[in-house]
């Protein structure tokens, strides 16, 4: 597993190509994370993208949290599917230019069918624990590369791609990192 100034990030070194990769290729200036836990992922993303990207991150709990927010990046305290975050968390999408939404909280599937229909057209909504190949997933397992089953699929979200015109983006760069990843056309 991944570490990134000594905190555990929770995810499998791929990230960091596939990360970079949608980073290059898109002009993303909000990152909105479902699932902070420690926090490593979102101190890798406030030091790992454009200085005009502002990172907001959710969790119902900062039990876990060993990272400060800072100037870029908003760490929140609250469930995703209160009405009072969830209208603070649709404000941002609507008041982005283009927004990446990571579903990885407790409930990836419930966070991607929740807002998948709120973001904008170009916007990305991602969800961790995630892997269309169940053979990849098999030997991601058995080479060490992953350590937790999956937490999220395909038929579970297959009724928000369509309803909401979402199209999959580099479907084996981003499942070999255990994320899905879908832009709004």
């Amino acid at each position: 597993m991944l570490t990134y100034k000594n905190i555990l990030l929770g995810q499998n070194e791929s990230i960091i190509p596939a990360f970079n990769w949608l980073f290059k290729e898109e002009n993303i200036d909000t990152i909105i994370e479902i699932g902070t836990h420690r926090g490593g992922l979102a101190l890798w993303l406030s030091d790992n993208t454009k200085d005009n990207v502002k990172i907001y991150s959710y969790d119902i709990t900062h039990e876990y949290l060993l990272i400060k927010g800072n100037d870029r990046m908003e760490l929140i305290l609250g469930d995703c599917f209160d009405d009072n975050i969830k209208i603070n968390i649709i404000s941002k999408i609507n008041n982005s230019k283009q927004v990446i939404l990571l579903c990885d909280g407790g409930d990836k599937n419930r966070e991607f069918n929740t807002y998948a229909p709120f973001i904008r057209k170009n916007d990305i909504i991602m969800l961790h624990d995630y892997c269309l190949d169940t053979k990849l997933f098999d030997t991601l397992i058995k080479n060490g590369l992953w350590t937790t089953p999956l937490e999220s699929d395909y038929p579970s979200i297959k009724q928000s791609i369509i309803n909401n015109n979402l199209v999959a983006i580099k479907e084996d760069l981003f499942n070999s990192c255990l994320w899905g990843c879908y832009k709004k056309k």
